[in-house]
């Protein structure tokens, strides 16, 4: 949409990755996949398939290319190793086993099926085999923990109850017993669950002399996902910017599975978005003149707050009775075209307006404020054996009016921001810190302190400071002494402190003085 042309090298024969070769039909339809691959070939976006990208392949691709993203998903089951785990026949690689299944291949499961782990993956691979199992079949899934640590969705979880899966929670795989080679039941332990490992959940801890045996015709051991990149030297792969996932390898980005881990689709949908835009921007390409930015509503911050000052609730999608569910018919069914007209009024707009931290605070510690949107293009200072010379920086923007601080002596850290953060932020921390006493800023690690008219900054124990006089800023560091122009931050006198200091970037003043302005309002 932003002008470029672009390659997709896929490994599988048809492209879609996962959402094409293991999510179940009953999850997404074939049909809407295929609307929207051929969509995005109608773009103009070329799709090969069959292709294996080696070290080789991959180079000829570096050298062809002005960008690269790298969106390997986690197509590999990870193993764990169980006692008797070397049978022949009626263990089954999840992903294998979901993905044959989604190609029409018939699978022998027998009428005992045990499903071993507690993500999507797991929960996908028991809701197809009880599709297949008959009747009379029976599928159980063992989880080490409870069904409120499990991983996968909460609502995937609910489907599998209700379509008559078995949970056996508290309970870990010890050994498989087989006979002639075949799967005939599963030994497994109680566990329990005691303090919290560093997921954050409860670590489960094996009851000794509680074995108790499950009979089982296939085992299904879902234990995770993960990926096997191996067509670029993993030094390479780490990555240079946080922000933009760029890695060591100039111009080359990673998300989606090959970054995070295992993970949903959605997530690998916003990493593409936003690859997207850092691609277009490093291009030199305005985003706002091309089809990437949605219109703006030019809604005014009051009714934005008065648009969510009311609750509507969200539409329930229609569910396929549990009678007359199979493989291929969806069961959270699509929504009419007036019931997603309805769906889509509801939007907040919060990449205009969020603010949602500093309504759901419960002790006002995040305050909103506005800034004019505004581009610069910054200076720096050149120390040259003592004679000062002023070159050009780079250009600082602020594109969002709407801004957020937090007052430190205010928060409590109750959390709730970050509940209710829809971009899984942690406002308290991530957003700029502003101290109401000399003391709390003084014993912090970093944050803003207001005192006398004079904006003081404080980061890895060293203190700036920025004033405004007479319609110009007076900026001071360890290391400089620097008075800027009120309206481009231009250079009008600067001073090193010594001779060590080479040269100085002004985008602290450029950020201090933004916040500087917004706590102003705020003290008055």
């Amino acid at each position: 949409l932003a002008g470029f042309d672009v390659d997709v090298f896929e490994t599988k024969e048809f492209p879609g990755g996962m959402l094409a070769d293991a999510i179940p039909l009953f999850r997404l339809s074939e049909k809407t996949l295929s609307d929207d691959i051929n969509r995005i070939r109608r773009l103009g976006v070329k799709i090969y398939t069959s292709t294996r990208i080696d070290v080789s392949a991959f180079n000829k691709i570096k050298d062809n290319s002005d960008f690269i993203y790298i969106a390997v998903g986690a197509q590999q089951s990870m193993k764990v190793s169980i006692e008797g785990d070397d049978v022949k026949q009626g263990l089954l690689d999840p992903l294998k086993y979901l993905s044959a299944v989604r190609k029409g291949e018939s699978i022998e499961l027998g009428k005992k099926v045990i499903v071993l782990g507690g993500g999507n993956t797991a929960i996908d691979a028991a809701r197809t085999a009880k599709r297949f199992v008959g009747e009379n079949g029976s599928v159980t899934i063992v989880y080490r923990r409870t069904h409120r640590e499990m991983p996968a969705d909460q609502n995937e979880i609910r489907a599998a109850l209700d379509e008559s899966i078995e949970l056996i929670e508290l309970a870990a795989p010890a050994k498989i017993n087989s006979v002639n080679g075949s799967v005939r039941s599963l030994v497994c332990y109680r566990m329990k669950l005691q303090e919290i490992d560093e997921a954050g959940r409860p670590r489960p801890v094996k009851i000794d002399g509680s074995e108790f045996e499950i009979a089982a015709d296939t085992i299904i051991p879902a234990f995770g996902q993960t990926t096997d990149i191996d067509f670029i030297d993993q030094e390479l792969l780490e990555v240079a910017d946080p922000e933009t996932k760029e890695i060591k390898l100039q111009n080359a980005f990673i998300g989606g599975d090959a970054y995070r881990g295992a993970s949903t689709v959605i997530k690998a949908i916003a990493d593409g978005r936003k690859t997207a835009e850092t691609i277009t921007k490093k291009a030199g390409i305005d985003l706002d003149k091309t089809a990437l930015r949605s219109n703006n509503k030019e809604l005014t911050r009051k009714q934005h707050h008065e648009k969510r000052a009311r609750i509507v609730y969200g539409i329930k999608p229609e569910e396929t009775p549990l009678a007359e569910r199979d493989y291929f018919s969806l069961v959270d069914l699509t929504l009419t075209e007036e019931e997603a007209q309805q769906e889509a009024s509801r939007c907040l707009f919060c990449n205009e307006v969020c603010d949602i931290c500093v309504t759901v605070c419960p002790n006002r510690a995040n305050y909103g404020y506005t800034v004019e949107p505004f581009e610069v293009k910054l200076q720096k200072a050149v120390n040259d054996n003592g004679k000062i010379k002023i070159v050009d920086d780079k250009i600082f923007k602020i594109e969002q009016p709407y801004q957020v601080l937090n007052i430190d002596e205010f928060c409590n850290e109750c959390g709730n921001c970050t509940t209710f953060c829809p971009t899984s932020g942690a406002p308290h921390k991530d957003k700029p810190k502003m101290f109401l006493t000399e003391k709390s800023f003084r014993n912090a690690e970093s944050g803003y302190y207001f005192k006398l008219g004079k904006l003081l900054y404080k980061m890895q124990n060293e203190i700036n400071s920025l004033e405004l006089k007479k319609n110009q800023y007076l900026f001071e560091t360890k290391a400089i002494t620097a008075t800027l122009n009120r309206d481009d931050f231009s250079i009008i006198d600067i001073k090193f402190k010594d001779d060590i200091l080479k040269e100085t970037s002004l985008k602290s003043a450029v950020k201090m003085s933004v916040i500087l302005n917004a706590v102003q309002d705020l003290y008055e």
